[in-house]
């Protein structure tokens, strides 16, 4: 009942006798959407955004790499293992001088 009398026409409505100059603003609230809206939903909504952009562009990327790193080494382990003694004597001899190498630069602090 009361709906009906507040959103009446009738130039004798009790809220807009009552509220004077004001009916029009309680009508709608005092705009308190409006200032709840930029206030609030806004600055969520953008770090909504934001947190979305992050997860699809940096995150993804990241899980992306590190399914493609295990697929790379793995393809080189198969085109390493190609039954060749030369080819595993070569690398473990390249491997020794690198670690070699590598102790002597520690040892000397250079």
């Amino acid at each position: 009942a009361y709906g009906d009398i507040a959103y009446a026409t009738d130039p004798a409505d009790p809220g807009r006798l009552l509220l004077g100059p004001l009916h029009r603003h309680a009508a709608t609230g005092f705009h308190l959407d409006t200032v709840y809206a930029a206030l609030f939903v806004r600055p969520v909504m953008a770090g909504a955004s934001l947190v979305r952009f992050l997860d699809r562009e940096v995150v993804e990327t990241y899980v992306r790499g590190a399914g493609a790193v295990p697929r790379l080494l793995g393809a080189a382990v198969r085109r390493a293992q190609t039954g060749n003694v030369q080819t595993y004597v070569s690398a473990l001899l390249a491997g020794t001088v690198v670690l070699a190498v590598a102790a002597v630069l520690l040892a000397t602090g250079a």
